[in-house]
């Protein structure tokens, strides 16, 4: 009888490439014993693969699944190599699926190859899970592909894992996959469109560097206005602080409102007080917001309205003036301190009716 080498030992020293090709054959073999003989070996390990005259072998059919012989299989024993061994193998081996636990065993006895690891880490292993990568022990530029396969082949649900035939495709595929990224010579091409297209490019470029410098005043506003809600705070715990309100959001975008120039950027917030009970609460409202408009200008709005909640007569309802600067600029930064102090100033009056007309319960 002739003498095969242990596939450990033919595969000591060898490459990815080497690896993956030999465990692409024996995905074959067993794609083929299934198909020709329904039958599932149920103790695929690297102890019991093997090459012989250069082709990856598998033996040791002991454990070996048979249409109709249900005997080999003695009930409540798991069945299968330790560490290599899916977890449905392990409680009901008479009825767990073959094939999908040839699929299971197949990949760890793969990833114990590729990596030069004695023994799989048990359970299912996902891709990203470090650190059992096969790149961690052995790098690839490709090898997270392999460790997707894993991944799938060893998920907990046996339905879930692919068939043996599609992962001796997955295995000759990623034999055919390109090592290196594709070396294009579009250098020139692509500086003549870039070209072409400059003044736009040019625009957008400066609108995106508005739409940041926008987005930091809107912070820089909030950061500004955190004492008047403090103050709001202390006058009334339950004060909601930096939320979205319909009617601020709606008296602060006159200019969306009526078309006079394009927003790129709008930002409002408010703080409010609610007192009195539904359906109609006495709420103080102090709104802010900020728009950026197509000519880079930053326009700045305050309001405070105090009555009522949906009734349209007010006890106090102010805005203030537009504070229109360049965004980014210096000038930004005085137009909102300016706006806060202002801001300030005219939630002190609302503070002063509110504490004269809110609704008490005493």
């Amino acid at each position: 009888m002739p003498v095969a080498t242990p596939i450990t030992a033919a595969l000591s020293n060898a490459d990815h490439a080497a690896i993956v090709e030999s465990f692409s054959s024996i995905a074959r073999t067993l794609a083929s014993l299934r198909a020709d003989y329904e039958m599932g070996h149920r103790d695929i390990k690297p102890a019991n693969l093997f090459e012989l005259n250069g082709v990856a072998s598998i033996g040791d059919f002991g454990l070996v699944s048979l249409p109709d012989r249900r005997g080999l299989t003695e009930l409540g024993k798991p069945l299968g190599p330790t560490n290599f061994i899916p977890f449905e193998m392990l409680n009901e081996p008479a009825d767990a699926d073959p094939f999908a636990a040839d699929v299971y065993s197949l990949a760890k006895s793969f990833w114990v190859l590729a990596t030069g690891v004695d023994y799989p880490p048990p359970g299912h292993q996902p891709a990203g899970a470090e650190p059992y990568r096969i790149a961690d022990y052995r790098p690839h530029p490709n090898a997270v592909r392999l460790d997707e396969l894993v991944d799938r082949c060893t998920r907990l649900e046996p339905r879930s894992r692919p068939e043996v035939a599609e992962v001796a495709q997955e295995l000759q595929t990623w034999l055919e996959l390109p090592v290196a990224k594709a070396d294009f010579d579009l250098a020139s091409v692509s500086g003549a469109v870039r070209e072409r297209l400059s003044a736009e490019i040019g625009e957008s470029e400066r609108v995106d560097e508005w739409k940041e410098d926008a987005y930091r005043a809107s912070r820089r506003l909030e950061e500004l206005i955190q004492p008047l809600n403090e103050a709001m705070k202390a006058a009334d715990p339950r004060a909601k602080v930096g939320v979205t309100d319909e009617l601020v959001d709606k008296m602060l975008a006159t200019l969306r409102e009526f078309g006079a120039a394009e927003v790129l950027y709008h930002f409002t917030r408010a703080t409010t007080i609610s007192a009195g009970s539904d359906p109609i609460a006495y709420v103080l409202r102090m709104g802010r917001g900020v728009e950026l408009v197509e000519d880079g200008q930053l326009v700045i709005r305050t309001m405070i309205d105090l009555g009522l909640d949906g009734v349209m007569q007010s006890d106090m309802h102010w805005m203030s003036k537009e504070r229109a600067v360049p965004v980014g600029s210096v000038q930004q930064e005085a137009a909102l301190q300016e706006a806060v102090t202002e801001l300030g100033d005219k939630l002190r009056e609302a503070l002063e009716i509110l504490a004269e007309k809110a609704p008490s319960r005493a």
